[in-house]
């Protein structure tokens, strides 16, 4: 197959490597993967994705310069805001240099105002911790900052939904997994057979940071007739399977509504990157994770409940006795992993990003709940229906210790399109799960789109530095990525006006 390039070094347009990469890749996507194939269901998948990314790009040359001008003003007050509080209530804060503009035709707000800004909050953040009236007024800055970026980000966010109705490349690791070379594979592992036979080994579309391959065995030896390989593909959003098997795998040794992990790969050798190879699992997927459909109705919606339930009653035993009184701890531990993350590899300021993690580093306490093991990316789109209506829950790659109303927060949005929050709630309770307070809902309610957020934004970093090789990461950084921050900003605004700065 032909391979698509980026330019060799100083062939690149200065200014201009979001658009110049993205657009080879989009290009090659439809080049060498849907123009040959374009009734397959992966040919369909991928320009789904492609004209996302291609109406972001359009957007940016259209849209983006009447927003930023229609803003303008209202930035530019909250850099005044920032730079008095600087000058009066903390000395040593000092004014930072803007850094490089790349990113401009994606980048949602008023660049250089945002650099200055963000440099600012994250200074007097610092200061705040000792002096409680720098504390109150950065608190009333945040506020104003957020107030702000839902606002613009919401609009841009509707300027570009009313352009829809005018308007793959394969990794040089990623190996295809075909039937004749996982045979292979399986025949040498210990875990399986000499006499294995691979019917149909088949590659299933719409993962973000994952491929799945679903395999059936005419001989299967000590294996089931059906397995689901899971693999890395290197897309950079931090997560790996090696990471993920160790808990996943305690989690199913206690019989819990998740998939049944056989082993671990951990050599890349086979196909590229590591995978985990599971037991299919009965059933079939309950929602849609890019067209966002899934079955809007209660039965769906209980499902969900109960899996969950049973994952956080029998997680606690999971965690260590140490660590049991509260979660504090686990969610500390997470925000600052994903902070260092974010900061070390975003792509340009993000007024929004930084606001939310300063808002729970500020709010965490010992109001969260006692700790158990965390899916962290819960809803429809992970949740495996089989035909008596039991839930499974797939897709175990953020999973960590912590609060359970994490997952009961990241859900939320879809079950109320099910039915009532108060009603899947109680079928929670009634199967294991405890409760849980507003507090705890609304807290998490922001952590769910900021987790996110900073994912997708080191995806745009890794696209700038020409290190993406492939659809999936252009349209996270071009359209999820943006997205994001608006519901980032929406859920903040909404949790600030409920409980406070």
């Amino acid at each position: 197959m032909n391979r698509a390039k980026l330019p060799p070094d100083g062939v690149s347009v200065p200014g201009h490597a979001v658009e110049q990469n993205a657009l080879r890749l989009v290009w090659a996507t439809l080049r060498n993967s849907l123009a040959p194939s374009l009734g397959s269901a992966l040919a369909k998948d991928r320009a789904k994705r492609a004209d996302a990314a291609l109406l972001r790009l359009v957007a940016g040359y259209e849209q983006l310069p009447a927003l930023r001008a229609e803003f303008a003003d209202r930035y530019t007050a909250l850099l005044a805001q920032a730079r008095a509080l600087a000058e009066s209530g903390a000395p040593e804060v000092t004014r930072g240099a803007h850094g490089p503009r790349q990113g401009e035709l994606v980048f949602v707000g008023a660049l250089d105002e945002a650099q200055e800004i963000e440099k600012l909050l994250v200074q007097l953040f610092d200061h705040a911790a000792g002096d409680p009236r720098v504390g109150a007024e950065l608190d009333r800055l945040v506020r104003e900052v957020v107030v702000t970026e839902a606002a613009c980000r919401g609009e841009y966010e509707r300027r570009v939904m009313q352009m829809v109705p005018g308007a793959g490349i394969d990794s040089e690791r990623s190996r295809e997994v075909t039937a004749p070379a996982l045979q292979r594979y399986l025949r040498s592992h210990p875990g399986a057979s000499p006499d294995v036979v691979v019917a149909e080994a088949a590659e299933i579309p719409g993962g973000r940071s994952k491929r799945t391959v679903l395999v059936r065995l005419d001989t299967a030896g000590p294996l089931p007739p059906e397995l689901v390989l899971r693999l890395d593909t290197g897309r950079g959003v931090g997560t790996s399977v090696l990471e993920e098997f160790p808990l996943l795998d305690r989690v199913a040794r206690l019989g819990l509504p998740v998939p049944v992990p056989l082993w671990l790969e951990s050599s890349p050798e086979p196909f590229g990157f590591p995978f985990i190879v599971f037991r299919r699992m009965p059933g079939a997927s309950a929602g849609d994770l890019i067209e966002g459909a899934f079955r809007k109705e209660p039965t769906t919606a209980l499902a969900l409940a109960r899996a969950l339930a049973r994952v956080h009653a029998g997680g606690r035993q999971l965690v260590d006795p140490a660590e049991c009184g509260s979660s504090v701890s686990h969610t500390r531990q997470l925000l600052t992993h994903y902070h260092d993350w974010w900061r070390s590899k975003k792509p340009f300021p993000s007024l929004v990003v930084e606001s939310a993690f300063m808002w729970m580093f500020r709010r965490l306490g010992d109001r969260l709940g006692e700790p158990t093991v965390v899916h962290a990316d819960t809803g429809f789109h992970n949740l495996l229906l089989d035909d008596a209506g039991n839930g499974c829950l797939l897709d175990w790659e953020f999973a960590h210790f912590g609060d359970p109303a994490e997952d009961l927060a990241s859900c939320r949005p879809a079950v109320e399109k099910c039915m009532p929050w108060e009603g899947f709630l109680a079928e929670y309770q009634a199967h294991g799960g405890g409760a849980i307070s507003d507090f705890r809902l609304n807290y998490f309610e922001v952590w769910r789109p900021l987790r996110n957020a900073a994912v997708c934004g080191t995806v745009l970093h890794s696209l700038m530095h020409g290190e993406a090789d492939d659809i999936d990461p252009v349209t996270i950084a071009l359209s999820t990525f943006q997205r994001l921050q608006a519901d980032l900003a929406r859920s903040l605004e909404a949790v600030i006006a409920r409980v406070g700065v």
